[in-house]
Formats: C-alpha cells, structure tokens, sequence
C-alpha cells in the first residue's frame, strides 16, 4: 500500500494513487516537464530511506505547479518502493 498526502487530502493505495496521475494526466502533452533537487536524505532503519526534494512542473517554459515533497522509501520483497509521499 501507499499513502499519498495532498493539499486535497490522502489516497491509500497505488492503484488510486495511479488511477489520479491518468485522470490528471490524460496524455503527454499535459504532463510538462519535471524536475527535482534533493534537499534531505536519511537512513532510518536498514530498510528505510527518508527523502526530502524540491520539485517543480514546467509545460512549455511556464510553471504549472511545484514545491517541497517527502517520500518514505522502504525495501519490500528486495525492492525499494515508495511507501508514503505528502507532495506541498
């Protein structure tokens, strides 16, 4: 499961997660560009990574929308996974 955190509230789940980024998203020529700087990165447990970034979203030489995101990182099964992100 993941847990999403928004100024419009939290989704449980990466399929609901998912299925907003289509809704949002229909097609490539409404994503933009996207870019980020790491700001913070910290080990927390042996399988547990705290991410902090700045991020912003660009279509077409003009900020759509940006800010400062944290992610839970956790390995599960071998792989990393995000496991909780609050985009602000």
């Amino acid at each position: 499961d993941m847990l999403w955190i928004s100024r419009n509230g939290t989704e449980k789940a990466w399929k609901e997660v998912l299925e907003m980024f289509q809704t949002d998203f229909t097609d490539r020529s409404k994503m933009g560009d996207y870019t980020y700087e790491p700001l913070h990165i910290e080990q927390v447990g042996p399988e547990a990574v705290y991410y902090v970034y700045r991020w912003k979203i660009e279509l077409q030489g003009k900020k759509l929308m940006g800010g400062v995101s944290s992610q839970l990182w956790k390995k599960l099964n071998g792989r990393w996974v995000i496991t909780s992100e609050h985009a602000s």
